[in-house]
């Protein structure tokens, strides 16, 4: 619904924006990046979850394992996706609207009549997806938790288009590695000055879970707290009915 071409983002916004981060809720909807998008054939934008989990971590000095817990936080722009596709806990809400309404809205760039799977100019969006957690994982973990969150986009609708480009990011707050350690070792010689504990692989399921879990809540998060919108050329997008999501809902719970 912009018009990404403008380059209308300047050195100054990124400054800006972080200059102004905190640790406060996350605004949701039509906000930050997510002002422009499209979702599954509605009004998209951002928005966000969060899990906790229960683990332990194993005392050095008395060889007890100590309950804690640790935190995911997902982060989603999404932008991307039909509405025929659009799931709502496994519940066909895209494919039930288009039977209701006799048409498909439009999505994307693609009219309601066009196959997805048939060869087109036109490219599907996007989505940002981006998992944080305080549990202690290596990059390799990280790279293996960012992939999960497939799992929670496929839930929705979303299943990675030839033009979609999906980003997911994973990082962990876990450690804090200083740049230039201390050490009275010689800089030209490998050194190994601190040691890292790290999740055990057999324990990270639990983290595969909510990160699934969690992508699918923040998509969800995302519709349900947009609003109708006119952008560029006038070009309008409506918001996701809530009420009427509520009603067909009811129907098979």
């Amino acid at each position: 619904m912009s018009d990404i071409g403008a380059l209308a983002v300047k050195p100054e916004h990124v400054v800006h924006g972080i200059e102004q981060a905190s640790s406060d809720p996350v605004e949701e909807g039509n906000t930050g990046g997510g002002t422009g998008m499209l979702c599954q054939g509605f009004k998209g934008g951002t928005g966000s979850s969060s899990r906790l989990i229960e683990g332990s971590e194993l005392d050095e000095h008395t060889g007890k394992k100590n309950p804690v817990t640790y935190t995911l936080g997902t982060f989603v722009q999404c932008n991307y996706g039909m509405q025929r596709d659009f799931r709502i806990g496994g519940i066909p809400i895209g494919r039930l609207f288009i039977e209701e309404d006799g048409k498909e809205v439009q999505s994307m760039g693609m009219s309601g009549d066009v196959d997805p799977r048939t060869p087109t100019n036109k490219k599907d969006g996007s989505i940002i997806i981006v998992i944080a957690t305080s549990a202690p994982l290596h990059p390799v973990q990280l790279q293996r938790l960012a992939k999960r969150a497939t799992v929670g986009l496929a839930r929705v609708g979303g299943w990675g288009s030839n033009g979609s480009g999906d980003i997911f990011l994973a990082f962990s707050t876990a450690h804090e590695i200083p740049r230039d350690p201390d050490t009275s070792v010689s800089d030209d010689k490998p050194t190994v000055s601190q040691r890292i504990p790290v999740l055990e692989d057999t324990s990270v399921n639990a983290l595969f879970e909510a990160a699934a879990d969690g992508v699918e809540e923040a998509i969800y998060n995302a519709l349900c707290m947009t609003e109708t919108m006119t952008g560029l050329g006038g070009k309008k997008v409506e918001a996701l009915d809530l009420e009427r999501v509520r009603k067909v809902m009811e129907k098979y719970l």
